[in-house]
């Protein structure tokens, strides 16, 4: 007897309403929800894109323990979807992503 099978399509290249549960606990950490929708638009493929599984965590994250995650969850990952084309990865990595969102807006006034 076939069972029915329920399939709900998420759109992680549009970061999909993550963030705020990311942050709620982790308030020092919003920059990576912005780094995670940056590299999805690098990527530019919904089936290879990186989703809000890598980051929730019921303790709290610090950056040896997201780097640990980006080095050995995500970027082995990416480097198998983008094998042959190893620059496509410079734009993907954790420290680039983190200095472009953390940069001031030019509107944004300096003191």
């Amino acid at each position: 007897m076939r069972q029915p099978c329920w399939r709900f399509e998420l759109d992680p290249v549009a970061a999909g309403g993550w963030t705020p549960l990311f942050v709620w606990d982790h308030p020092d950490y919003v920059w990576v929800a912005d780094a995670v929708a940056v590299a999805n638009q690098r990527i530019a493929d919904p089936d290879a894109a990186i989703g809000p599984s890598h980051f929730f965590r019921d303790t709290p994250i610090d950056d040896a323990w997201l780097e640990m995650v980006w080095e050995h969850a995500v970027m082995p990952t990416l480097k198998e979807h983008f094998h042959g084309r190893p620059g496509r990865l410079t734009a993907l990595g954790l420290a680039e992503l983190r200095s472009e969102v953390n940069q001031p807006d030019e509107d944004t006034p300096t003191s």
